[in-house]
């Protein structure tokens, strides 16, 4: 082949590949790969398969993408050691083919070479991205500890290149994910709050709905459900703004998969199918393993309900899909999943061989945390066949495997993660936020986080000594210091609708074209933005009647384009109230205490929240939040009640949820149950005919855990 003309960079070529590929341009990436192999010259030959290689593991063709970079590899690698720095950012992307496809030996000898490669050519940006690599290897692999030796190594290398600030964020996120597994919550939510602030600098940052979702997933953790949810739809509604629709299907499912961990499979089964529908609508390959994803919570939370043939019929499309893309982790969640359906069946022989199968996948992807849960569920299956041979021997394995996941090296990786992110982290968060008073900096992270302290201030405050009321569930009302707010005052519909949203984000900053996509949407234009301005102006002087034009408003601020609302030490928000009388139920182990905070909670809840609002988009998320909650707590009280013998409390609760949920599984057995108890024999027959209907009109099912009360 002829030489390379000296003005063609091979480092430019493949930059520019980069590029296209984070603008997910497949058609442009597949018409060079296409130009290239028509030049008879040796670097575009390689470039063409480069191209094409991107390509395809961006349309999740992992295994074709693998078969003809590998060979491209082979060959840069017999030539020299330069020609392979050229293309260490097609070997990031051979390396993420090896991980999606279970191949995790191969990422980590690839991986380890562009470590050296990179380090002899003392290029930052690829040791960051190479140590990042081996991190994800051994956080796939259940090798906690040195997964966060190499994201600690890589954030250093971040905060000292330095890297830009989606970079840093990335792997911030990353270190904070390890921490949420390895237990450390607090921490864990600090760093995550730290990439969050950075996210946020960053217009249309794409990192950021993960961002939200990792916090969601570390509030679920601490057991803060509804800060878990919130998170979770902020994930939604930054995919929205983004018209991010891999982001809206992922969030989607994950909203539907909290709400199957907390019991409310009717609202889990919505949520999966609307993610769904995204995912096989928009029919963008990016985003087709959502599918998979979805398909598995709606076999999850069928086989909760019983339905068996439901249950399997969807875990075979998800199967079906996973298998499709080469999925290797979650093909071993269905195998368990599958398993499991078996065992609620009494056919221990078909789990057994769901959870071998689940068992050979993770052994040889090496993920030891799936490994773990195979013996596990193969010690059970043994017990129940009285093989206690085998049962020892799987109980033994998983017993070794909890010991070493962690590993002996813990504290050794700890003490070095924190010694490289605490040098680091204020004086170079600062510098790539371009901030330089402490002041501006502490609001940012107020801005980002779910502010539980502030939020905490304002609920404890008594609502007899309030400056400001704000009542948000039923009837909307603001009342300043015993004047009423009237719709006269608030001028402008809009106006209103904007002070709501603020208030939803209470004491948190919120950019002026966020607020105009929350509130105008669609219908936003050019000059939306004079309607925006007019209806700050209005907010002002409804809360403040005789604020001057120019002077500064005591609850509301204007900080670099980024608005805030603070109602102030004295104010009350019956909504905000709400949440803290939850959250501090959460908190307690006294019984009576818990059971108290939830009856004040309830007693707060007069309707669902933002009544008025209720085919406004804006207001869904935290209106679907905070009815989740109240049903929660109802069915506390309705659970305690119910073994005390308080059977008029227990029934009133439960018939308040399905007055919210008809197909509330729980609120039906306590009512059943507390009805048979009570030995009324046709009532608990009504019953449970009405739930039979309500679920066979709604879910298509009749649970199997209902037939005892039906023959009652």
């Amino acid at each position: 082949m002829k030489q390379v003309p000296n003005n063609v960079s091979a480092a430019g070529l493949i930059d520019a590949a980069v590029d296209l590929y984070g603008e997910n341009n497949i058609v442009e990436l597949f018409r060079r790969a296409d130009e290239y192999e028509k030049h008879n010259l040796r670097l575009y030959h390689f470039c063409a398969i480069a191209y094409r290689g991107l390509a395809l593991e961006q349309t999740h063709k992992f295994a074709e993408a693998r078969d003809i970079l590998e060979p491209l590899i082979t060959e840069l690698r017999a030539q020299n050691e330069v020609a392979l720095y050229d293309f260490l950012p097609v070997l990031n992307i051979l390396c993420r083919c090896y991980g999606t496809l279970g191949d995790f030996y191969k990422l980590f000898t690839l991986a380890t070479e562009m470590l050296q490669i990179a380090n002899a050519a003392n290029n930052p940006r690829q040791s960051f991205g190479a140590e990042r690599l081996l991190g994800l290897y051994h956080f796939n692999s259940g090798n906690y500890t040195k997964a966060l030796e190499h994201f600690s190594s890589a954030l250093q290398t971040a905060h000292a290149a330095p890297l830009d600030k989606d970079v840093l964020a990335d792997i911030t996120e990353l270190c904070s994910r390890t921490l949420q597994v390895l237990g450390d919550f607090e921490t864990s939510l600090t760093l995550a709050i730290d990439a969050l602030v950075l996210s946020e600098s960053i217009p249309l940052d794409f990192s950021r709905p993960a961002i939200y979702t990792n916090i969601g997933s570390i509030h679920s953790h601490m057991q803060k459900y509804n800060e878990a949810l919130e998170y979770f739809h902020n994930a939604l509604d930054a995919s929205r703004q983004m018209n991010f629709q891999y982001g809206i299907a992922h969030a989607e499912y994950m909203i539907g998969s909290m709400y199957h961990n907390l019991g409310a499979q009717n609202l889990a089964i919505n949520h999966a199918s609307k993610a769904l529908e995204i995912a096989t609508t928009t029919q963008a390959p990016q985003i087709i393993h959502v599918s998979g994803l979805a398909y598995f919570l709606l076999a999850k939370v069928f086989n909760l309900l019983g339905n068996a043939t439901r249950s399997r019929e969807f875990a075979a499309k998800s199967l079906e899909i996973c298998k499709s893309i080469n999925y290797a982790e979650q093909i071993i969640h269905i195998h368990i999943l599958l398993g499991a359906v078996a065992l609620r069946c009494n056919d221990t022989q078909e789990a057994i061989r769901e959870f071998t199968s689940a068992l050979t996948l993770a052994e040889q992807t090496s993920t030891k945390p799936n490994i773990l849960s195979a013996h596990e569920y193969l010690a059970l299956c043994y017990k129940q066949n009285g093989n206690v041979e085998k049962e020892e021997y799987h109980t033994q394995k998983a017993q070794e495997l909890s010991e070493t996941i962690l590993g002996n090296s813990f504290n050794a990786a700890y003490e070095h993660f924190f010694n490289t992110y605490e040098a680091t982290k204020s004086k170079r968060l600062a510098a790539l936020l371009g901030v330089h008073d402490a002041g501006e900096l502490d609001m940012l992270y107020n801005s980002a986080r779910y502010s539980t302290e502030s939020q905490k201030q304002v609920a404890l405050v008594s609502k007899a000594t309030a400056t400001i009321v704000v009542k948000t569930l039923g009837v909307f009302s603001v009342t300043v210091a015993g004047r009423e707010v009237t719709p006269k005052d608030w001028q402008r519909k809009k106006a209103r609708d904007v002070f709501k949203v603020l208030l939803m984000y209470h004491k948190r900053a919120l950019s002026a074209d966020y607020i105009i996509q929350r509130v105008w949407g669609d219908d936003a234009g050019a000059d939306t933005i004079g309607s925006f301005r007019n209806a700050i102006s209005y907010i002002r002087t409804a809360l403040e009647p005789n604020l001057g034009r120019k002077e500064a408003s005591a609850y509301l601020s204007n900080i670099s384009g980024a608005y805030m609302l603070d109602l102030g030490a004295q104010a009350w928000i019956d909504f905000i109230a709400f949440k803290e009388l939850l959250s501090r139920a959460e908190q307690t182990n006294n019984e009576q205490e818990r059971l108290q905070l939830w009856e004040q909670a309830i007693a707060l809840y007069a309707g669902e929240f933002l009544s008025e609002d209720i085919n406004a988009e804006w207001a869904t998320f935290e209106r679907e939040a905070i009815t989740d909650a109240y049903i929660r707590a109802l069915l506390g009280v309705a659970r305690i009640s119910a073994e005390r013998g308080e059977s008029d409390k227990a029934l009133t609760c439960t018939k308040q949820i399905l007055s919210t949920d008809r197909t509330y599984e729980e609120a039906y057995k306590i009512m059943l149950t507390v009805l048979r108890n009570n030995g009324n024999t046709i009532e608990t027959r009504r019953i449970a005919e009405q739930c039979k209907a309500a679920f066979l009109n709604e879910l298509g099912v009749e649970p199997e855990w209902l037939i005892p009360f039906l023959t009652t």
